[in-house]
């Protein structure tokens, strides 16, 4: 008998596993972050803004002018300093909150009338105070030149009512304290709108504000994956929880490879008529649709909704992400933003004041010195900046007591770099390019190779040209000098080195290689200077075999 109900219990487990059998969908909420993009377009310089709040309700309301100004903030923008130091953002919003102002505060009552179990009716009194209060609330938000972007005010006209009290004699007692206390809360709730109304605004019209959204995702029980469906889905849980609005969303979609295609297995193939297949085919290209539009994929998120909606009756979900679909392709053309996930970079990010001392500054050093654009590569890092070199110079002189300078725009201030540290590994100064390499300089007599500041003057697969940049101060600092490299060329080979003491000869020799070139070299065909060396490596790279 048991080995009967054994194999029976056997039969009914594998039948009630079977797919397709009463197989059904269940939910789990996912939090997931983005960034929203705003309905007006600003320069992109606009990168800070400042607050500042006033208003008596301030005070009458018990409220702290700091904490109201701490709770307007801007996701896409960096919070600078207020009016208190002079300090102004891009964006200026302003809140007055005004002040109250009361009327005569009215005497209230009411009756009602209770019938208990046995019929008795019991009549009950309530008394409280209504207090008349109004007031103007307003906001205003302006850029650096004084335009108002956005502004709105708010009347406030109402009556505000006291608890209600059971004895007349307890209300009178309270008269004083209660129109304290109405008055109190009405200031607090106009000037708490004020601050509201402002913070609305300025997250629709003009911030990259952070947003979330709470969707459902599916998993699928009495299935033969049900266990792999229920993990994916806390795996999707813990992806977006952790994943910042401001990632980028190709974080996500790596993290979530493993769920899409389990999805995907079940995604493909229309149901038919057949409910239980149905119930996993629409749950999952339902977590396709979500994770494809949260993860910057519309087209995807599109077609799975589209699948849903052809085989799905009454999906109106689905059809109302198709439309949030439609509606954040317009913003995102408007921006030329195609993300959900934008971040903007506000480390150096300045109130339009500094920003105007900064450009000051870089007025007189260009005034002073001739300048160009470049960077340098200090062990991974590239730096980006401005190369200055005093006017009267032709070339370019490094070290301490050298004539160049490298300078980098720092929270506001233009700071020196020193080039000539050795773990910057290149430089960049307009089209021209340094290295550190290693080289035996030769003006004071041959020294032991170290590493020094190279620039390529001639590059090709067969020979380079270098010219060696003597740090001002150093031993070797004598003079500038020129190297060849050809491939077989351990380093280059400076034409400061004897061999090339007589220089013709030298020449000929370095380029023994190439008949028509040595001849050139024999002949006195170049000369010591930067023109006529690329001339020779240009013969020897392009028509020496």
């Amino acid at each position: 008998m048991n080995q009967l109900f054994t194999c029976l219990g056997i039969l009914c487990a594998l039948f009630f596993t079977t797919p397709g059998f009463s197989q059904k969908a269940k939910d789990k909420r996912v939090d997931i972050k983005y960034v929203t993009l705003p309905a007006e377009k600003l320069p992109t310089d606009f990168t800070t803004y400042s607050v500042s709040v006033t208003g008596d309700n301030i005070a009458i309301g018990g409220l702290s002018t700091t904490s109201l100004e701490n709770s307007i903030k801007m996701d896409g923008f960096k919070r600078v300093g207020t009016a208190v130091d002079g300090e102004f953002g891009h964006l200026r919003i302003s809140v007055n909150t005004g002040e109250v102002s009361t009327g005569r505060m009215a005497w209230k009552t009411r009756q009602e009338s209770h019938k208990d179990d046995k019929g008795v009716v019991t009549k009950t009194n309530y008394y409280w105070y209504e207090l008349p209060c109004s007031g103007i609330t307003s906001y205003k938000i302006v850029d650096p030149e004084g335009n108002i972007l956005s502004s709105g005010n708010q009347n406030y006209n109402s009556t505000t009512k006291s608890k209600e009290y059971t004895s007349s004699a307890s209300l009178t007692a309270q008269e004083s304290n209660l129109r304290s206390s109405l008055r109190k809360g009405y200031a607090a709730d106009m000037a708490q709108g004020a601050v509201g109304e402002a913070k609305s605004v300025l997250s629709t019209k003009y911030d990259f504000a952070f947003a979330s959204d709470d969707v459902l995702y599916y998993w699928i029980k009495k299935h033969p994956e049900e266990i792999a469906f229920e993990a994916k889905l806390d795996k999707t849980i813990a992806v977006f929880k952790a994943l910042p609005a401001n990632s980028p969303a190709s974080e996500g979609l790596s993290q979530m490879e493993e769920c899409i295609k389990l999805w995907s297995r079940f995604s493909e193939k229309n149901p038919g008529s057949d409910k239980d297949l149905q119930e996993v085919y629409l749950a999952c290209n339902a977590n396709l649709a979500y994770t494809y539009f949260y993860l910057d994929n519309l087209d995807e998120s599109e077609k799975h909704l589209k699948r849903i909606i052809a085989v799905g009756e009454k999906e109106k979900k689905a059809e109302r992400l198709l439309e949030r679909i439609g509606k954040i392709r317009t913003q995102m053309n408007f921006h030329n933003i195609h993300t959900m996930h934008y971040s903007r970079d506000l480390t150096n990010a300045l109130p339009p004041s500094k920003v105007k001392e900064l450009e000051e500054e870089k007025e007189q050093l260009a005034a002073d010195n001739n300048s160009l654009p470049g960077f340098m590569v200090v062990k991974t890092d590239t730096v980006s900046g401005t190369f200055m070199r005093t006017k009267a110079d032709e070339d370019f002189i490094f070290g301490p007591n050298g004539n160049t300078k490298f300078m980098v725009d720092k929270a506001g201030k233009m700071e020196e770099q020193d080039i000539t540290k050795s773990d910057v590994s290149e430089f960049v100064i307009g089209d021209r390019k340094f290295m550190r390499m290693s080289f035996s300089p030769c003006a004071k007599g041959k020294s032991e190779a170290a590493s020094h500041i190279m620039e390529q003057l001639y590059d090709s697969e067969k020979i380079k040209l270098y010219k060696y940049y003597p740090v001002s101060g150093a031993l070797s600092s004598a003079a500038n000098e020129f190297a060849y490299q050809k491939k077989a060329d351990a380093a280059p080979v400076s034409l400061m080195d004897t061999q090339f003491l007589l220089f013709n000869k030298g020449m000929a020799n370095y380029f023994s290689d190439c008949g028509d070139l040595k001849d050139l070299c024999t002949e006195g065909g170049f000369k010591m200077n930067e023109d006529d060396l690329i001339k020779a490596a240009r013969v020897y790279a392009e028509v020496c075999e």
